[in-house]
């Protein structure tokens, strides 16, 4: 792995039917708007699988905290096994949803790095064409089904001017070797 390497595709490839399947199983009330409002514009709901209560509506990611199942998870069986395929320690686990015509402005999540010892890997579930991911102020496209690292901590935005919503499944976890991802 290249240092301050800030997006990655990495070596794995999920079921999107399975993926679509598992989150059509969170319900209306499982969702909640993502509490920093200032930093987006439109809908962005959020839902989490793995939280410091074990309950959805917990939806901050704590580093170095206990993280225990949520209902949810229990409920998305094929989401379990993405996560199994992580072997290291399991932080926060959540769907993102960005509404249409919404956007996440630039922000950065101090930490959130490979540097140190950190991944936000990103799976998306659903998207469309007018769905712009920017880090470091380039356009990065992710593919559903696909698996994506990034380096939240630096600055990144997310605009979708398109029809429908964006979800992705993002997993934080903890870097103990690069050998996690298969990346050298």
């Amino acid at each position: 792995m290249r240092k301050n390497q800030n997006f990655l595709k990495l070596p794995f490839e999920f079921d999107v039917a399975k993926l679509t399947y598992d989150l059509a199983s969170v319900s209306p009330d499982d969702w909640i708007s993502h509490q920093n409002t200032s930093v987006y514009d439109g809908s962005w709901l959020v839902t989490s699988l793995t939280s410091t209560d074990g309950t959805t509506q917990q939806i901050v990611a704590f580093e170095n905290q206990e993280y225990y199942d949520t209902p949810l998870l229990k409920r998305t069986p094929y989401i379990q096994s993405v996560i199994e395929i992580f072997q290291t320690k399991i932080e926060t686990v959540r769907f993102m949803r960005l509404g249409a015509n919404s956007i996440i402005k630039v922000h950065s999540d101090r930490g959130s790095c490979f540097d140190d010892g950190y991944a936000r890997i990103h799976i998306p579930i659903t998207t469309n064409s007018d769905v712009a991911f920017i880090l470091n102020g380039k356009k990065m496209k992710m593919n559903i089904g696909k698996c994506y690292y990034i380096d939240a901590d630096a600055p990144h935005s997310v605009v979708n001017l398109g029809h429908s919503d964006r979800v992705h499944l993002l997993i934080d976890c903890h870097i103990e070797d690069k050998k996690d991802f298969n990346v050298s």
